[in-house]
């Protein structure tokens, strides 16, 4: 769970691959989007390949990076959850997403011991 720098909505992503924002003013849903539309189940772990293992707000609160079990990170816009990036550079879950200050970079952390930097390219 994230919430927005504003305060006023908390992102949420799921086992079932789902990123939903949520109006803490009006306790109701905002959008929803699916990333993984039909997971699939790993032998060796007890989640599915949709889970969604870190959510963040960039700092302006204009996008969300969402990672998944599988390494993969979305870049969404926050008021739609349409894609503006996909980032696919790793193979392990995505254990924390942290913008810096001014939102022009992004760190991923991995389960394989790995924090990738990136360019926000806003």
């Amino acid at each position: 769970m994230a919430v927005h720098p504003q305060g006023l909505k908390v992102a949420t992503g799921s086992d079932d691959g789902s990123v939903r924002v949520w109006s803490v003013e009006e306790r109701r849903q905002l959008v929803m989007r699916v990333l993984v539309a039909k997971p699939v189940e790993i032998p060796s772990t007890s989640s599915n390949t949709g889970s969604i293992r870190s959510i963040a707000f960039s700092p302006k609160g204009d996008m969300i990076a969402a990672g998944l079990i599988t390494g993969t990170v979305y870049i969404l816009r926050e008021d739609t959850l349409d894609e503006l990036h996909v980032l696919e550079d790793r193979r392990e879950w995505v254990s924390d997403l942290k913008w810096s200050p001014n939102g022009d970079y992004l760190a991923v952390g991995t389960h394989d011991s790995f924090v990738d930097i990136y360019a926000s390219d806003r």
